[in-house]
């Protein structure tokens, strides 16, 4: 069991790595097509519901199912900037907390959001946290693990859709991570992609 799970972290840093260098020297590539984010928001919550029933924390959609808050998109990347944000969150998520995730039509954008009332970050480390093994409070990553490379993966995910993402947080109540993707596709070459600006 030790082996196997070892394993996996490795596969999973080693994909984590590959993720972000393809993109950064220009091999990387992205599937575009018409995607409905309610149908990731609903597999991404449901593989990691069980995870969140261990650690006894709540995780619930909000969202309007009515719309398919349709993006141009490839699907299975952004399944894997919504599912690091969301591990996170139940990482960082003390028994009894509390998880949401929303998504809300934008002029022009799909606009997701993953709020937790977990540990929060501190503001020193807010504006560092996108960047490739930058990890906060060692003593945190300590208890809960981890290696700093899923939120660096996630802006590279969104920003090769020409889309942003950023956090907002307050040290002992909680954060939100939140992401824009456009609804109609956006030419980006790989490597040179800069975030969306309001």
């Amino acid at each position: 069991d030790a082996i196997v799970r070892n394993a996996s972290k490795l596969k999973e840093i080693i994909e984590s790595l590959s993720n972000v260098d393809n993109y950064q020297s220009g091999v990387a590539s992205i599937r575009s097509r018409k995607v409905s984010m309610v149908r990731i928001i609903e597999d991404v919550a449901t593989s990691f519901r069980e995870f969140a029933i261990k650690k006894g924390v709540s995780l619930k959609i909000d969202l309007d199912r009515s719309q398919d808050f349709l993006a141009d998109a490839d699907g299975s990347k952004i399944a894997i900037v919504l599912s690091n944000l969301v591990k996170n969150a139940i990482t960082f998520t003390n028994e009894n907390g509390h998880i949401v995730i929303r998504a809300e039509n934008e002029p022009g954008f799909v606009k997701v959001s993953i709020t937790d009332d977990g540990l929060g970050i501190p503001s020193k480390d807010l504006p560092h946290i996108f960047e490739r093994f930058y990890q906060v409070e060692s003593h945190l990553t300590r208890k809960h693990g981890g290696m700093g490379l899923g939120l660096s993966v996630a802006k590279v995910m969104i920003e090769m859709h020409g889309g942003r993402i950023w956090a907002e947080s307050i040290e002992g109540k909680g954060s939100t991570f939140i992401f824009l993707l456009p609804v109609e596709r956006v030419a980006v070459v790989a490597g040179s992609a800069k975030p969306f600006v309001e």
